[in-house]
């Protein structure tokens, strides 16, 4: 039934009008709270996702929504808030991550948050990834010092390590 301004009103046949929609509820708060704790205890955006019960595609797609970034579906700006904090626990996360690793791998975590912090910046000169001899000579490195351990060759071995030791003896 149309309207004088042009609008269709919400009456139905017979003149009865329609009973509103009750607002969509996407995520319940104890959904929300529950992705929160998953990705600050160190869980992956999929497994979060679900453990609360949904699917992770799902998330990905009211993450596009809450920003306005999907291209077919509307805006939903109201869940902008939680994936605001869904950022921020990730990057909690990755803060927790990169202190233990400098605490526990002091080597591997200056090669790591140099890459991380280059990759911010442009300035920065890219990460050269190490040739053949180079990873040879720190495994090397490790090997002689100990601090690596192999599982022994047999006696009869032909690996280039053992073929120059005994070249050597």
């Amino acid at each position: 039934m149309a309207m004088a301004n042009g609008k269709k009103s919400s009456a139905g046949k017979g003149g009865k009008s329609r009973k509103a929609r009750a607002p969509r509820i996407y995520l319940t708060d104890e959904q929300q709270r529950l992705i929160i704790s998953a990705l600050e205890a160190g869980g992956s955006l999929d497994a979060a996702a679900r453990a609360a019960g949904i699917s992770p595609r799902t998330l990905r797609e009211l993450r596009q929504r809450a920003h306005g970034d999907h291209p077919k579906r509307s805006a939903l700006p109201q869940l902008k808030p939680f994936f605001h904090d869904v950022d921020q626990a990730i990057g909690r996360r990755l803060l927790t991550n990169e202190i233990w690793l400098s605490q526990n791998d002091p080597k591997y975590a200056l090669k790591y948050l140099r890459a991380s912090l280059a990759a911010e910046g442009e300035d920065e000169e890219p990460v050269r990834l190490p040739t053949a001899e180079e990873l040879q000579q720190e495994l090397d490195v490790l090997i002689s010092s100990g601090a690596f351990r192999s599982p022994r060759c047999q006696e009869d071995c032909a690996c280039d390590y053992h073929r120059d030791e005994r070249r050597s003896s």
